[in-house]
């Protein structure tokens, strides 16, 4: 019997099941979300941390801040995916020769190469097929979503959560996280929808359907760009006005985007006066949205939007969901997943809409877009297969000493019912010889009971010839000789006995049993009760 173990098929058998992730996401400041897939997403432990404009500070902020949150909510596994802050990414849809699955990872490098606006030392490379389409002529064409950033800020990231022990499973861009999320969670009727997501220092809008993302634009129009709208000196009838950095926070956070324009923000300025100054960024932004709209629909025919999210910080800005739904005549709500996903009690809702695009990440995290650079991977699965042919070697032995055992009693059990089938073909090969010397013997009996006289017979013949006169004292037979010998005597009141004798001797010659009777007389005497002659005869058994 031959065993044939292949290490690949135990690779799989042996991963540890991953039922909690840490979502780790640096694209706009720093949010940590603890998040378990058993049962279906919940989000059981979140933290939003603001990080420092300078990045050389991140490599002791961000590390410190992951530990803080291990320890604060007690999280002892080390699977992460990881949401990078990027300075640049190339996002853009290609068509492609229909070409095998095997070649498209080329193609869609070397397109990149051609229309990439900028030159990375390494860049990390990603696509993902929309749909194949078939032309007139026959010929079918690849419709493939690309992204591309440079390898080494990656890197960079990757290489802050293993330095803290965590084991980062996935790379994904933002846009690409808020596409997993929208397919899985929003996406109700198969119908198109649009993100647009506003965040401190970036901005842009996707257009998402239940394949996942089709087209992505940036924006220009980011939360600093409202801050930076409200700094200044502003001169009213109140006198000369600066907001500071809290007032215009708390302005953002607390007015938003003022729907009346009576209010007056702590007696220095009115909300008509904040309206005009957030005017320009607001119908850049509303501009903006417009043409990515305009352009989505005519180049790739994408259908009617029912629904437009907003997403990101932008979700703590009030009413502006209620100003470009006026602005844009479409339904614009702010991304709100309490009863999409589930989420422990101590988070809020508004921090859980912030923090939408990290829980995109843990969705279908091992299928998709993935930017995780090479030596990551390989390391990975290096460590995967060493863990799996430690378990294999294991397993392996411990089915060899198993069946060595199984093999073993199953040999003893086999020498026993050998041995005792060996001692009852002995007993039947003894019951068989004694059975046949049996045969044998009765079959002697049986011949020697042919070949010897009918006794029965002759003593009843001997019995009915003999008159009562005469009295038999011995009788023999020889039954090799097959000589008779008969001793008696005759008692008679007559002196006639002589002829009592001749008489038996003459029937028992002519009874057919007997032949060459002779008869020797011993003594003839008289007596007083009559005459005694004494006999032997002696006769041949035929």
């Amino acid at each position: 019997m031959i065993w044939k173990i292949d290490i690949k098929e135990f690779t799989d058998i042996f991963r540890r099941k991953v039922d909690s992730l840490i979502a780790v996401d640096i694209s706009g400041g720093l949010k940590l979300l603890n998040i378990e897939l058993k049962g279906g997403l919940k989000v059981s432990a979140l933290s939003i941390i603001p990080l420092p404009p300078e990045q050389s500070a991140w490599s002791e902020k961000i590390p410190a801040c992951i530990n803080d949150f291990l320890r604060k909510y007690n999280i002892h596994h080390k699977n992460a995916v990881l949401c990078p802050c990027l300075n640049q990414i190339f996002i853009k849809r290609l068509q492609l020769p229909d070409i095998p699955s095997s070649e498209l990872f080329d193609a869609v490098n070397w397109k990149i190469k051609e229309e990439l606006p900028v030159a990375w030392a390494q860049k990390a490379v990603g696509y993902g097929v929309i749909q194949k389409v078939s032309n007139n002529d026959g010929s079918k064409t690849a419709d493939v979503i690309s992204v591309a950033c440079e390898e080494k800020q990656i890197t960079e990231q990757v290489l802050l959560l293993k330095g803290v022990g965590l084991s980062c499973l996935s790379v994904v861009p933002l846009p690409f996280a808020d596409a997993k999320l929208a397919a899985k969670i929003l996406i109700t009727d198969k119908q198109p929808i649009a993100i647009i997501h506003i965040e401190e220092a970036e901005s842009y809008v996707t257009f998402i359907t239940d394949k996942g993302l089709e087209f992505y634009r940036g924006l220009p129009i980011t939360i600093n760009k409202f801050k930076e709208s409200l700094t200044g000196t502003l001169v009213n009838d109140r006198g000369t006005v600066t907001l500071s950095a809290q007032d215009i926070d708390e302005i953002l956070s607390i007015h938003g985007i003022p729907q009346s324009v009576g209010a007056i923000y702590k007696d220095k300025i009115a909300e008509s006066e904040i309206l005009a100054m957030l005017r320009q960024p607001l119908e850049l932004l509303t501009q903006e949205i417009k043409r990515s709209f305009a352009y989505y629909e005519s180049q790739f025919q994408g259908g009617a939007l029912k629904n437009i999210f907003l997403a990101g910080a932008v979700v703590k800005i009030p009413n502006i969901d209620i100003y470009l739904s006026k602005e844009l005549k479409l339904n614009v709500q702010k991304i709100n997943l309490a009863d999409k996903v589930k989420a422990s009690t101590r988070i809020s809702q508004a921090d859980l809409a912030q923090c939408a695009g990290a829980v995109g990440l843990a969705i279908d995290y091992k299928s998709g877009i993935n930017l995780l650079p090479r030596e990551f991977k390989a390391e990975k699965a290096h460590a995967i297969e060493r863990i799996s042919l430690r378990w294999v070697v294991l397993t392996a032995s411990l089915f060899l000493v198993f069946s060595y055992v199984f093999a073993n009693v199953g040999i003893q059990s086999y020498q026993r019912r050998l041995d005792m089938a060996n001692v009852q073909l002995k007993v039947l090969s003894e019951v068989k010889t004694i059975k046949t010397n049996i045969e044998q013997f009765n079959n002697y009996i049986i011949d020697i009971g042919r070949s010897q006289p009918r006794y029965y017979a002759i003593f009843k013949k001997i019995s009915n010839a003999a008159p009562k006169e005469l009295f038999l004292e011995s009788f023999s037979i020889n039954s090799d000789t097959k000589q008779v010998l008969i001793s008696g005597a005759v008692k008679s009141s007559s002196p006639n006995c002589d002829i009592i004798l001749t008489k038996f001797v003459r029937d028992m010659e002519a009874s057919g049993y007997f032949s060459d009777a002779s008869i020797s007389t011993l003594a003839n005497s008289k007596q007083e009760e009559g005459y005694v002659i004494r006999f032997n005869v002696a006769l041949k058994l035929r």
